[in-house]
């Protein structure tokens, strides 16, 4: 389903800067862009975060299943 906010469970957590943090994630399934659509509401370990960037090895390429991305969370709704 498009409008579904993605859902992660957080291995652990990186503070970036004094307002964000980055949660690294193990992808639960194949994602079909590079992330830019991860940019908005994530749902991680059960509560809503604001995600405004996504930290990854492979840039411009679908997230495969497995792959570990770091999101970047400057806060909590």
């Amino acid at each position: 389903m498009a409008d579904e906010i993605p859902t992660f469970t957080c291995n652990h957590w990186d503070r970036v800067y004094s307002i964000a943090w980055i949660a690294y994630v193990d992808c639960d399934k194949d994602l079909p862009h590079d992330g830019e659509s991860l940019k908005g509401t994530v749902i991680i370990n059960g509560k809503r975060y604001i995600c405004t960037g996504v930290e990854r090895n492979q840039i411009g390429t679908p997230i495969s299943k497995g792959e570990t991305i770091g999101l970047l969370i400057e806060g909590q709704i």
